[in-house]
């Protein structure tokens, strides 16, 4: 396959691909996709709720809504264990590909001796295993395909129903909270044979004092195991806290009285009331047990047969930084999930609408572990690894001869450029703040409106469609930013269309949506919402395609100044400077002869859909919103069905990413069907 360079991408795309993987066919993301290797306090979480330590004191987190299990390492870095951050079940067993495989809404984690990581993919009904080697495997339940059967045969033949809780024990015995089914489950890793350890699969509170196996639990929730090999339950839909001692199988209730509230601090912890505990950590002797009080915004610690107490928590909700940097017994909370406590004492949780982890010792300041306080805004980091930074809504990328590549980050409100030599990513231009400001300034002080569009010449200067500033900016190599094309007056950007054949800072355009470089340095204008291409050459301005404020579809055959275009959002140019026109709105692809200044239509039929692969002019385009061209003439287009299209010098036309399924998921494949 050819090599290109992709100048503008479709709007749904938040991936930029490795263009010597496209060489081999191959699809890679080389940009985006964090957090990922930056401080774990700049960090967004969406909902974090499961928690567990290793044996270095790593501290493992899964991001519910985010669909990734996270770690966070002793130097306060956080990285990505598992999850592509889109939702789905897929990359099992390629090897260290954990980190491009689906999970969907993962509640628990849970990490052995070994430091494999076990993760509860909750709504595919599963368990997961992430080996040393980064490589993930279904150990446990039938991919979406929820139930409840399999007892005595492999873990992987039976049906789990949303499992929500992990521990496993020092024996190598991985314990499974199967909570629809309302039953404990355990797989004998080393066999992976699975079975029932408590529960009868009736739901309701019944059983103490006798097998574990005959009782009835309600919603099992977090699971502990102490060295013992006895194993605990967050028996949430109870109310209660209930152990199973492996001596005898026999069950108890060890905290809360059936009654779902609070009260009893100070007291015995089994005349106490919780309020649907989900997260749980219990101590290697068995005897101290920290619980997640879910409802009642608080953490708790109760002695097996002793007297329970708050150690974190007010018992008011609030969201925010409420309390972080003080006393933990003065902090508010926001429905605490995941618990974990290291053997310092040193007590981990999800702090779960707050969109944090904190920490804290008991009787001590309450602190961030990870997380900045938002569900899906990453703390934006100048100078982050490639694949740490969050991208929001990438729009239009361009690759200089160097290897750098700049991208719009058009709701981040910022061009990032990547920065080959160092392999990081900086801010380019933008402040990340919403607005018109900063001409004259540098461009990293400057602000944008959503900047859709990005191209560099040859003399290094970089063009930016401030697109809902109606403007064109251009950043000089000195890093200093100024309005290259569009009108304001005051300090206002004016949007409009006017100004052909004058200065192009005196013109009016309306949202710069993309933007090319021609060999002479010509700039070229795709102006969605006038359904124009326009041409600033030398500093003046004319319209070549399109007529102001007119959409439609007509003009094929003739002069491109007399055609009507519609929502045109893409522009590219070939060497010989024919002029290649992403008609948005009309599903087609259309070029401008550069001899003659006809207009034709190249690609598309106007059927918004796909309608396959072949002759380029009768099949659909859906809505494409990226172009590029390279030295061979060879097109590419994006292609709203999650395509990307190539149209041959020949006119054929083929799909070579994308397989029209939305998602995000094939990394280190050939990104086609089969």
């Amino acid at each position: 396959m050819r090599r290109f360079s992709i100048s503008t991408v479709m709007l749904l795309a938040a991936l930029l691909v490795s263009l010597p993987a496209l060489s081999q066919d191959i699809i890679s993301t080389t940009i985006g996709g964090g957090p990922n290797g930056i401080p774990a306090i700049d960090a967004n979480l969406y909902n974090p709720y499961g928690m567990a330590l290793d044996s270095a004191g790593n501290v493992y987190i899964t991001s519910y809504n985010q669909h990734r299990v996270f770690k966070v390492n002793a130097a306060g870095t956080i990285s990505v264990v598992a999850g592509n951050g889109a939702p789905g079940y897929g990359g099992d067993g390629v090897v260290g590909g954990a980190g491009v495989a689906t999970l969907y809404r993962p509640f628990a984690v849970a990490v052995d001796g070994s430091n494999n990581v076990y993760i509860a993919d909750t709504y595919n009904c599963i368990v997961r295993k992430v080996d040393t080697a980064n490589t993930i495997t279904t150990i446990a339940g039938t991919p979406n395909s929820c139930g409840y059967s399999g007892d005595g045969g492999k873990g992987t033949a039976a049906q789990l129903y949303y499992p929500v809780g992990l521990a496993v024990d020092t024996l190598g015995n991985l314990y499974i909270g199967d909570n629809n089914n309302c039953v404990v489950r355990k797989v004998v890793l080393s066999s992976d044979n699975i079975s029932t350890v408590a529960g009868n699969h009736t739901c309701g509170y019944t059983g103490d004092g006798g097998s574990a196996t005959a009782a009835e639990l309600s919603s099992t929730g977090g699971i502990a195991t102490d060295s013992a090999g006895n194993f605990y339950i967050a028996d949430y839909g109870n109310c209660v806290i209930r152990e199973v001692t492996k001596s005898n199988g026999k069950i108890s209730t060890i905290a809360g009285n059936h009654t779902c509230g609070f009260s009893g601090d100070g007291a015995a912890a089994t005349a106490a009331e919780i309020n649907q505990v989900y997260g749980l950590a219990v101590n290697s002797a068995g005897t101290l047990v920290t619980i997640a009080d879910y409802y009642n915004q608080r953490i708790r610690q109760f002695t097996v047969g002793g007297s329970i107490n708050t150690v974190a928590g007010t018992g008011s909700a609030c969201g925010g930084t409420c309390g972080e940097g003080g006393a933990a017994t003065s902090a508010s909370l926001d429905y605490p999930y995941g618990v974990a406590v290291n053997s310092g004492g040193t007590v981990y949780f999800a702090n779960n609408n707050n969109y944090v982890v904190d920490y804290f010792t008991v009787g001590g300041i309450l602190n961030v572990l990870a997380g900045n306080h938002s569900a899906t805004v990453e703390t934006l980091i100048d100078n982050a690894p490639p694949q740490g930074v969050v991208l929001n809504y990438p729009f239009g990328i361009w690759e200089d001869p160097t290897g750098n590549v700049y991208m719009a980050d058009s709701h981040n409100e910022m061009i990032r450029e990547y920065v080959k030599s160092s392999n990081l990513v900086k801010f380019f231009a933008g402040n990340g703040t919403y607005g018109y400001l900063g001409d004259g300034g540098a461009a990293t002080s400057a602000e944008l409106r959503q900047p859709y569009g990005i191209a560099k010449d040859g003399s290094g200067n970089v063009y930016i469609g401030d697109t809902y500033s109606c403007l064109v900016r251009n950043v000089n190599t000195g890093g200093i930013i100024n309005t290259f094309a569009g009108l304001v007056v005051s300090g206002s950007a004016q949007c409009g269309y006017s100004g052909d054949g004058g200065p192009a800072t005196s013109a009016k355009l309306y949202y710069t949506w993309g933007l090319t470089i021609d060999s002479k340095g010509a700039l070229y204008i795709a102006d969605q919402a006038e359904h124009v291409v326009r041409k600033v050459s030398g500093g003046t301005i004319n319209t070549i395609a399109g007529i102001g404020g007119i959409a439609g579809y007509a003009g094929d055959g003739g002069l491109a100044v007399n055609a009507l275009l519609n929502r045109p959002e893409a522009v590219a140019v070939d060497p010989a400077g024919n002029v290649f026109i992403a008609d948005t709105s009309n599903c087609r692809v259309r070029e401008i002869n550069a001899t003659t200044g006809i207009i034709t239509t190249v690609a598309g039929n106007g059927s918004c859909v796909f309608t396959g692969d072949g002759q380029a002019t009768a099949n659909g385009v859906s809505y494409p919103e990226g172009l590029a061209v390279d030295a061979n003439d060879n097109l590419f287009t994006s292609d709203y069905t999650n395509r990307v299209r190539w149209v041959s010098p020949g006119g054929i036309m083929t799909t070579i990413a994308g397989t029209g399924t939305s998602g995000y998921f094939g990394d280190g494949d050939t990104g086609l069907p089969g």
